[in-house]
Order: structure tokens, then sequence, then C-alpha cells
């Protein structure tokens, strides 16, 4: 949308294609930023300017079917509720996004108050801390930065923070553990790390080859057993909450447009820009360009 806008106020006729029902992605799971406490008015403001600019013709619950043609004049055929439109366009921008992780790991979906970050967000957002002096635990890297998933998806650290210091703020006597790789809080990002410590969140490393282990009574969480190589003993946390942190992955879509547009994917299944310092943001075929997690996973 913030691409689009930008065409739109130089005065380029702008159409956007949303596969979903609504407009902004992955921005409605995202409720507050570590610099911005509450996002809900920014989001509103955003997609109020978006769906009514003149310059702006937006298609909702729509496929893209088919694409051909060049710079200056792509064809560009769509399915909108089932029904076939065609339209032209000069330059194309492939801003298709990315999916949170899912995960069966530490008995997610299994054992009751085990939940992943964004679901914690979105209880944080909307209820707020219900009952005082509970424990926390977070396991960092869930389903990331191994064999099957080998990249850092780059914002799982800095959110896991953000709830962490949300919790402590609301309630300065919870119990927060975090259990972690590596802390990669990216950018100017590091002094949220200081003041989540500072707070009094507890950071314990593991290793990937020893995960934590989840234990349960009848279904309920009850505890979290993790071997650091900072500790010579096991460290039994008795906890009342699980949140992971799992990451994000390309859209399944992603290999279909490719195809499409004739354009790289990495091995990863996101898109792959023609040089990486000189063209960051096209591709070698020229009027296609990329923006956003279609590129990589982003903080």
């Amino acid at each position: 949308m913030s691409a689009a806008l930008s065409l739109a106020e130089q005065g380029y006729d702008v159409d956007l294609i949303e596969r979903s029902s609504q407009l902004g992605g992955n921005l409605a799971l995202v409720h507050s930023t570590l610099e911005n406490e509450n996002l809900n008015k920014f989001k509103a403001d955003l997609i109020e300017k978006f769906s009514t600019h003149r310059n702006i013709d937006f298609y909702l619950n729509s496929t893209i079917e088919s694409v051909s043609g060049h710079i200056g004049e792509f064809k560009i055929n769509i399915t909108k509720d089932g029904k076939p439109k065609e339209f032209t366009c000069g330059a194309i921008i492939i801003a298709t996004g990315a999916r949170p992780a899912e995960t069966k790991e530490y008995s997610y979906g299994i054992v009751k108050n085990v939940i992943k970050q964004t679901e914690l967000e979105e209880f944080l957002s909307n209820k707020g801390i219900e009952n005082k002096g509970q424990t926390y635990v977070m396991i960092q890297c869930v389903g990331s930065r191994n064999s099957e998933n080998p990249y850092c998806s780059r914002m799982c650290c800095s959110m896991a923070i953000k709830n962490a210091l949300k919790i402590k703020n609301e309630d300065p006597t919870a119990n927060i553990y975090v259990l972690y790789r590596d802390i990669r809080t990216y950018g100017f990002r590091e002094v949220y790390y200081k003041q989540a410590r500072e707070a009094g969140v507890v950071f314990i490393r593991y290793n990937e080859n020893n995960l934590p282990v989840v234990s349960d009574v009848n279904g309920i969480l009850s505890s979290v057993k993790v071997e650091s190589p900072d500790f010579p003993d096991s460290i039994v946390i008795e906890a009342d909450h699980l949140i992971l942190s799992t990451g994000i992955k390309a859209e399944k879509e992603n290999k279909k447009i490719s195809d499409m547009l004739k354009v790289p994917l990495n091995a990863n299944g996101f898109f792959v820009e023609a040089h990486m310092k000189l063209r960051p943001v096209d591709f070698a075929t020229e009027g296609l360009f990329l923006c956003g997690l279609a590129h990589s996973p982003k903080c």
C-alpha cells in the first residue's frame, strides 16, 4: 500500500491486486512496535487514505491468471470473485508478502497455554494481563535456522523483546524467561534488549542440538527444561505460559508468479533481486520491481 500511495501521489494510476478479502496483509497482525505503542490509528488512516485515493483501484479476493507483454505494456488477467478481468500497465511491483510459519514443536496445539508470539501480541492488545505474577517462557528460533528453514526471520527477537517489555510494563511482578540461540535485535533495537534485561527479563542460551523440553500435566503446561552451555546443571522453569517465536515463510503462490513473470526465487521461496547492492529493488527484466517480505525476511 505504501508503494501504491507513493506512485498515486506522483500522479500515476495504480491497480492493486489483493488475494485476500481485506487490505493490509501482515499489518493486521501487528498492533505495536518497539518504537510505537499503538498502530491501530496508523493502520486505519493508511487504509482510509489508500482506499479513497482517486488514482488507485484495488481488487480484493483476486487471483492472477496470466501475465504477458513487456515494460510499458504488460497485460494482466485476473479472476475476481470468480469473474475474469483484464487490464494493462507499464510496470509491475511484486509485493506478495510472507506468512507466519506454522509449527507443531513444543506441543503447540496440544498442550494448553502454548501459543505463538503473534497470538500473544493479539491477546495483549485485546485483553492485556489478567493474572498478575505469572511466569512466561519464550523460546526463540522455533522451526528456524535449521536444515529445513536455514535463514533467520530477523523479526522474532525484536518481537519477543517487544512483548516481554509490554508484559513487564503492565505487570512488573511477572517472571519472563527468553530461551535463545542468539539474540538478533537488528539495527538500533539493541537498546531495547538492554531495556528488557534492566526490567528483569532473564535471557538463557540453549544449543540447537539440545532443545528445551516441555512438560505438562493432563494437557496443561507445567514446566520447561533447558540445558544451557552457560550453566553446569539443567534449568527447570515452572511456567504458566509458553510462547514460541516461529518466524516467517515465503508465500506458496510465489512459485506461480515466478513462473508467470520469469523471475527467480531463492532456495527458500523468496524472490531474488537483480543485484544485492546495485539493483536491490528490481529484477533483471525491465519494468518489474520488488518490495517488502516478498524479497526476504525483514525487521
